[in-house]
């Protein structure tokens, strides 16, 4: 049961909890990379998201980025439309949503599975990709195209066999934000554009600079209607606060190990057993004369993840 507490063969004390977002995505199976809390919540922050908004999610990965959007905007008519081109990736993530709090924030997703990647699910998002019938060329077609390489017509072909979900929208339907993150992004913002409202932003993940210096460069030469806001690196630096014993002041009754840890003498060689009149001194109960704090950053390796970057769509 939850605030239930147990303890270790060592003694030890946890207390049981339901996890929280944080804890169960970075805990989760995955299939890819995840997308960190530090640059998920900051996401949803630069998306502007609101209860009820109608999201576009081009990445999937294990569904870390899709529940914190999903969180952001559940609500009356709210939506999420998520893709990805990797099966296994999108699958994993249908499923791991579905088993976060019984399903909670599964209603209102829908996943989108395709070989041809965005620009597939973009014409089936305007309408211009009508159905399973129309998803790609005849086998009649296929066979008698000869401009195309292998690993083409077999990606062709694929295309052709795919079932994708009908279209949840109108054809003029329009996006409150959009979330990218995609090995180049420059590839599709220009097919994007007429999916997204004016004056409302997307944003992208980036892994280093240099893709970021690419997209400016692009931007300035291609697409004037899309401007580039903000540029993040997000790092959080935890700290630990906790109570601890002073070494001078309970010297005799108790050991003191590194950082102030408290542990009981041994037993006494006279009598082979512990004196029961020594009080018990754990990180909760240490007398206040010998009460002292440590307060020091977490010494955990935390690296950089990667950038985000916020577009706005400004057209007049």
């Amino acid at each position: 049961m939850p605030m239930s507490t147990i303890k270790t063969n060592k003694g030890a004390k946890f207390t049981l909890h339901w996890p929280s977002l944080d804890e169960y995505t970075t805990r989760v199976k995955r299939q890819a990379t995840i997308m960190y809390p530090k640059d998920a919540t900051t996401a949803v922050h630069l998306l502007d998201l609101f209860p009820g908004a109608h999201v576009l999610e081009a990445g999937t990965g294990n569904g870390s980025m899709t529940m914190y959007i999903q969180r952001a905007i559940q609500g009356p008519g709210s939506h999420l439309d998520t893709v990805d081109i990797r099966n296994e990736h999108s699958l994993q993530a249908e499923q791991n949503i579905e088993r976060f709090w019984r399903g909670i924030y599964r209603q209102g997703i829908t996943f989108w599975r395709s070989s041809g990647g965005l620009e597939r699910v973009i014409k089936r998002l305007n309408g211009s990709d009508q159905g399973v019938d129309h998803l790609g060329p005849s086998s009649a077609e296929l066979e008698t195209e000869t401009t195309l390489t292998a690993s083409q017509l077999k990606k062709k072909k694929m295309e052709s066999m795919e079932k994708m979900p009908p279209n949840p929208h109108s054809p003029d339907h329009q996006y409150d934000a959009i979330s990218l993150d995609l090995p180049d992004c420059k590839l599709v913002l220009l097919d994007l554009m007429p999916l997204l409202k004016n004056d409302r932003p997307m944003c992208l993940y980036m892994v280093n600079m240099s893709q970021i210096l690419d997209l400016a460069k692009w931007l300035r030469s291609n697409c004037k209607e899309l401007v580039m806001e903000r540029v993040l690196e997000i790092g959080w630096k935890e700290w630990t606060v906790r109570s601890a014993a002073v070494r001078s002041k309970v010297k005799g009754r108790v050991h003191v190990g590194g950082f102030g840890a408290v542990s009981l003498l041994p037993p006494s060689p006279s009598s082979g057993e512990r004196d029961e009149s020594v009080p018990d001194y754990g990180p909760d109960n240490i007398p206040d004369d010998a009460l002292g704090w440590v307060c020091r950053p977490v010494q955990l390796p935390r690296g950089h993840t990667g950038f985000l970057v916020q577009l706005r769509k400004n057209s007049t």
